[in-house]
């Protein structure tokens, strides 16, 4: 636990210092140490205590985040150097990355769900001021927003905790492992109204439609690296208490209803971002659609089961990875570009080689063309229901996906090969590309080569939520 206040000693430091190159130092230092740390979580280092411990399914996020705050806080050197911040919100800045990050590994690592809903608040007022940090009008209102329906959501999965400790009412224990472990009887109408309403509450800040109506303002007003955190990092913290509680729901055979409940929202968020990517020329808000869509996608698979379970532990780490590149790479073409809409971005090809090239592979990655793990993440999804014979669900997502992936060709192409003339070429900063470049290697080296190590992890995080279906893990 010791290593939990290591950033609060660097945010000392911090205030101390008061100089921009020690922040950035400081930072960079914390996200290389916090990876090494993460990584030793989670191949050999026990950590075990009354409320936080690692297990099989938390590792699995925890790899994804710590490879996306390394990302992230390389790229910040570039988005903290290119611009005129004074030192209070540069120090600002740094701190609250790093405070967020051990939030949300917190977060992930907690075993108690009174702690761990406290946890999920903790990050909505943590990162309100990150996405006021652009201080405009709409940077404001997005910030409220977000603070406004999250807090709902939260509120309405407090009620979920409530009727989940009635579910278990000789228990006294909010411990997710007393609920595994619990052998009288209980109501199961009960446990149905629990794990609604926990779904909604906490797929509140998961982005899940309908629920999902804060993600696109605060995604597009924040500052690039930030939304790269939210998306890849945030809506993962509250997507692994709704595992967590299904698993409950696996125990007590409750499979129908929560399978019909999290393919209902899973297909319905994956609906509304077909519909509103074709509609809409904001990048960073496409890229938000496109974080809903894919959090419908894992949840469909949750909801589904078997090959589908597999394919939602891939698809989290291949969103994580892929998001956090579009959004950082969407940093660079508003800075190259001064407008975040896309058909105001023209041959980018030329402007700019190595962003665009990142930018390419990025969307070709997210749209899951092969060898990306999207690729596999997404076979497996249709694998699955080929293997139910869901056809009219199959036939309709394919449907959508392919509307989506028409959505970012279309704007593949309009950025990168659009003629115009006498365009300034951009003199690209190391660090603006660097961290995007990591994550697109890692994504598809894996899709060619599935690496032992990530993949000893997502079978162990499948055979943690005790999936009956062995046919997953031959």
């Amino acid at each position: 636990m010791l290593y939990f206040l290591l950033p609060i000693l660097f945010s000392l430091f911090i205030l101390i210092k008061k100089d921009k190159q020690f922040n950035i130092f400081i930072l960079i230092l914390n996200s290389f140490v916090n990876l090494i740390f993460n990584i030793s979580l989670i191949s050999f280092l026990e950590f075990n205590s009354k409320y936080f411990n690692v297990d099989p399914l938390n590792k699995p996020f925890l790899f994804a985040l710590s490879i996306v705050f390394f990302s992230v806080s390389l790229y910040s050197v570039y988005y903290l150097r290119s611009r005129d911040i004074d030192i209070k919100w540069h120090s600002f800045y740094v701190i609250s990355l790093m405070l967020f990050n051990v939030l949300l590994m917190l977060t992930l690592l907690v075993n108690h769900l009174g702690v761990y809903w406290v946890l999920l608040e903790a990050t909505t007022i943590l990162t309100a001021p990150l996405i006021y940090f652009n201080k405009s009008k709409h940077s404001l209102e997005a910030t409220w927003k977000y603070i406004f329906i999250c807090s709902i959501g939260i509120a309405i999965g407090f009620l979920g905790i409530i009727f989940l400790s009635l579910t278990f009412k000789d228990l006294n224990s909010l411990f997710f492992n007393d609920f595994y472990n619990y052998k009288s009887p209980v109501s199961l109408l009960l446990l149905k109204i629990s794990f609604l309403f926990i779904l909604i509450g906490f797929g509140t800040k998961t982005g899940l439609a309908p629920v999902h109506f804060w993600l696109p303002d605060a995604h597009s007003e924040a500052p690039a690296p930030v939304s790269a955190l939210l998306s890849a990092a945030l809506l993962n913290s509250a997507l692994i208490g709704i595992i967590r509680v299904l698993k409950i729901m696996y125990i007590f055979q409750m499979f129908r209803f929560s399978s019909f409940m999290l393919v209902l929202m899973g297909f319905l968020s994956i609906f509304v971002a077909a519909v509103f990517i074709l509609r809409i020329k904001n990048i960073k808000r496409i890229l938000a659609y496109s974080s809903i869509e894919n959090m419908g996608i894992i949840t469909l698979g949750f909801g589904l089961g078997g090959y589908g379970i597999f394919s939602s532990f891939i698809h989290i780490i291949s969103h994580s990875l892929l998001k956090s590149s579009l959004f950082l790479t969407s940093g660079n073409l508003l800075d190259f570009y001064k407008t975040k809409n896309y058909d105001e971005i023209k041959f980018l090809s030329k402007k700019a080689k190595f962003t665009s090239l990142i930018f390419i592979l990025s969307i070709l990655g997210i749209v899951a063309l092969p060898p990306s793990l999207s690729f596999i993440s997404e076979f497996y999804l249709v694998k699955e229901m080929v293997v139910q014979r869901r056809w009219v669900l199959m036939f309709s997502v394919l449907l959508l996906l392919t509307i989506i992936f028409f959505a970012f060709i279309k704007i593949l192409v309009e950025t990168n090969f659009s003629d115009i003339k006498d365009e300034k070429v951009e003199q690209e900063k190391l660090f603006s590309v660097i961290p995007q470049m990591i994550l697109i290697f890692i994504v598809f080296f894996s899709g060619v080569v599935l690496i032992p190590f990530l993949n000893d992890i997502l079978t162990e995080s499948v055979k943690w939520l005790g999936v009956k279906w062995n046919r997953v893990l031959k």
